[in-house]
Formats: structure tokens, sequence, C-alpha cells
């Protein structure tokens, strides 16, 4: 004879408790959320939902929803809530980098053995619990809490994640690819100081506007999304940029200590969080003094697509695929030396010829 399965439908309150004694609550039943706020992210519409003001106040600064308002009218693309689990606490947690695992259209990602995140990306929906060490620390919040939430489930739903850093110039944009290490932070900061508009500065999404969730895409109807509120700088960089002395540094989960830039606040009216297509510039350290940059032929682009590419990107090259649709972009090379305002400098001039050729072209 089979085992007999409770009645749980109804949570902890069918229980027959003793007056005055608390419900058990193991599956959190009685936690819900009475905060909620639509953000718009990466394309996308996102609803938050969380019980915890220091959860939504890390979703404020990671999606900007002053910028980018939402109609809350319309419906959310995707649907999370983040609470607080006021009945766990976690002693042992450390500043860590979380740990994300998938299977087919499924997402986890664990923090602590009382603190993850599940998502069902068919359905648009997700839910986590975290502890009060987590939310007590507002920098991991914001980038490896509600930012990891919310892009693992464009990841999965668009296919369309790009190791890059994205900036625009007069309304035309381009990517600037390299291997960790290369420079892309400081370099995309030198151009802001030029007068750029910041995408991302590390990682965005690359698909098509009429069909997020298509694999196929083209120059014609793909934009770039990102998130551009922040960036960060390893404090080594206030040698070049001498504004950013005393800026306040704070340690990331990967070990590393960085300064934050509040991109409204060192560069009003520089944050551009979508745009169309452009050129794609692969950054690469020279050690001369000097920089240079040289055109690349498709093949070149390829071999140097495959050399920075990271393992969840999409590396096809059939008609429709992402990296085919990075081929049919002007490429280039750029080969910088030991000053990034310099490299900012050749690289400038470099895509303003571009630009206006392409202007002129019939």
């Amino acid at each position: 004879m089979g085992a007999v399965r409770p009645d749980v439908s109804e949570g902890p309150t069918s229980l027959q408790l003793r007056p005055g004694v608390a419900p058990p609550d193991p599956f959190r039943w009685n936690t819900r959320p009475h905060l909620r706020r639509a953000y718009r992210v990466a394309g996308f519409n996102v609803l938050l939902e969380t019980n915890d003001e220091r959860i939504l106040a890390a979703a404020d600064v990671a999606f900007n929803p002053q910028a980018l308002p939402v109609a809350t009218s319309q419906p959310p693309d995707f649907q999370v809530q983040l609470m607080h689990s006021h009945s766990q606490d976690d002693p042992e947690w450390q500043l860590r980098v979380p740990i994300v695992r998938t299977n087919g259209q499924m997402v986890t990602v664990a923090y602590s053995r009382h603190s993850s995140i599940a998502i069902d990306v068919p359905s648009a929906r997700g839910f986590g619990f975290l502890t009060e060490p987590i939310i007590n620390q507002p920098m991991y919040m914001r980038t490896d809490v509600v930012f990891a939430a919310v892009m693992c489930w464009v990841y999965v739903a668009t296919n369309g994640f790009v190791h890059a850093a994205g900036l625009v110039r007069d309304g035309r944009s381009f990517l600037l690819r390299g291997p960790s290490g290369a420079g892309k932070s400081t370099l995309t900061y030198a151009l802001l100081r030029r007068g750029y508009s910041l995408i991302s500065e590390d990682a965005l999404y690359v698909y098509s506007r009429s069909a997020p969730m298509s694999r196929v895409i083209t120059p014609e109807d793909a934009g770039y999304f990102g998130v551009p509120w922040q960036m960060h700088l390893l404090p080594d960089a206030v040698r070049f940029f001498p504004e950013l002395a005393g800026s306040p540094c704070v340690p990331r989960s990967n070990g590393e200590v960085k300064i934050v830039v509040d991109i409204a606040q060192q560069f009003p009216n520089q944050a551009c969080p979508e745009a169309n297509v452009g050129p794609l510039v692969f950054l690469t350290k020279s050690g001369r003094s000097a920089s240079c940059i040289r055109r690349l032929t498709p093949d070149e682009g390829l071999e140097r697509l495959r050399a920075t590419s990271f393992s969840y990107e999409p590396s096809g090259t059939e008609a429709g695929s992402l990296w085919a649709m990075f081929l049919q972009q002007p490429l280039f090379a750029l080969e910088s030396g030991n000053n990034p305002n310099e490299a900012a400098g050749v690289l400038d001039a470099a895509l303003v010829q571009e630009f206006t050729n392409s202007n002129q072209t019939p």
C-alpha cells in the first residue's frame, strides 16, 4: 500500500495548532510580496516582486526605472519574486561567485544552503529566497542577485549573450571585444570622456527586435541591448582619470576590488540601453606607447571571434546566426598602447571615418 501524501494545497493554515503557537513554515507558504516594480531591461518588460525594500533598492540601481519607465498596464515578459527569508540565518556565508546551473529550460542560481533562485524559462517566471547576510550586501545584491536573476532568463530565452562592451556615437553603435585584461573597461571610460554613450560595459544581448525569442538574427532587425547605469574600473585607473580619485572601491564576488562609476552622475545623458547593430572592434594590448588600428577581413574577424568567445556564446556561422551577423559588420583590430586616452583618440578617428564613409555610400 502506497504512502499517503499530505494535502498541502492550502499551506500550513490547514494545520491544527495550539493557540499562540506559530505554524511551521518550511516551504515559506506565508512569505508574501508586498512591493512590486516594473522595469525595462534589455528590451523586455520585467516585473519584480519582493518583501524587502533593500531588494527593491538594488533593482532600482541595476535597472533605473526612471530612465526607462514601463506602463503598468503592459503584461511583463518576465516576472520574478525575490523574497527575504526572515526565518533562516546564514552565519557561514561569505562573498562568493554564485553557482549557476541549467537543465534544458530550467535555471538555478545558488548562493548558499539557504539562498537560491529558480527560473522556469518557458513560463517566464522565477522565484528565490535570500537571507540577511546576502541582502545586506548592496553591491552583491545588484550584480550577483537581482541582475543575475533577470539576465539568466534573458540569456536562455534569447540565446544572444555577447561578452563585449557596447558604445554609441551620434546614433551609431559599435562593440568593443577582447580577452579578459585587455583593457575594455578603461578604454570604454576614456571613450565616455570623449562624449560616447554607453550601452553596456562588459556584456550585452543581441537579438531580433521583432522576434526576441527567435534564433534567427538579421542586421536590419537586430539590436544591441544592455544595462548602462553603472560601470566598474580597477583602482589603478585613477592614474589616467584623476577625477576618480577618492571614489569608493567595492569588493566584487570574484575577489577583485573595483571603483563603481555611476553613469548618470559622471556622464549625464550618456546612457543608451538599446541601439542598432554596428561595427565590431577587437582589442588587444600592444605593449608599445602608441596605439594602432586596422581593418579586418571576415576570415580574420572569425578567427578573432573564436579566440575571444565564451563557452555560453552562440558560435555558429550559418545564415541568420549571431556570428554571421557580426561578420557582415565592419571589423577592426585595435592594438592599444599604454594610455587608454590615446587609444580612445585613435579609435575615435577610425570610427568617425568609417561612419562618414558609410553615410556617403549610396
